[in-house]
């Protein structure tokens, strides 16, 4: 059976949760978007499991100040307690005058249902131009 529109509303939720916990440093918000084993593979990194994910969330900032992560055209397709998504990401500088992009990609990510919602079991980030992360 489809996911249920409700299914698809919790996912749209925890994208943005991710994208919220990014941009201000929130290791746990971060991590709490993941199983306890998930993974966050950007190409160049991979980070797997809650304490990892806690310190690469509170990490954010001060790698990348000023950032904020927008998603778009979330693409959400499974059934019952299992799911795949795809979605843009535009990584905004917002300490630059003028604001620019600091980078654009895709990510394509495998979901769950867990006790606590929808979260991440695997999340692989591909950036637009080779060597950008």
């Amino acid at each position: 059976m489809p996911l249920a529109p409700v299914d698809i509303i919790a996912i749209e939720q925890l994208y943005a949760a991710y994208n919220f916990a990014a941009d201000h440093g929130d290791g746990k918000g971060f991590a709490d978007c993941f199983t306890p084993d998930g993974v966050f593979d950007a190409g160049g990194s991979r980070t797997e499991g809650s304490d990892a994910l806690v310190e690469a969330g509170n990490a954010i900032p001060l790698v990348i100040p000023g950032s904020r992560h927008v998603s778009n055209n979330l693409l959400i397709q499974g059934e019952g307690d299992l799911a795949t998504g795809r979605a843009y990401l535009t990584l905004f500088a917002t300490r630059s005058s003028p604001i620019s992009i600091m980078m654009t990609g895709q990510y394509e990510d495998r979901l769950v249902r867990s006790g606590d919602g929808w979260r991440f079991a695997e999340r692989k980030f591909t950036p637009d131009s080779p060597g950008a992360q």
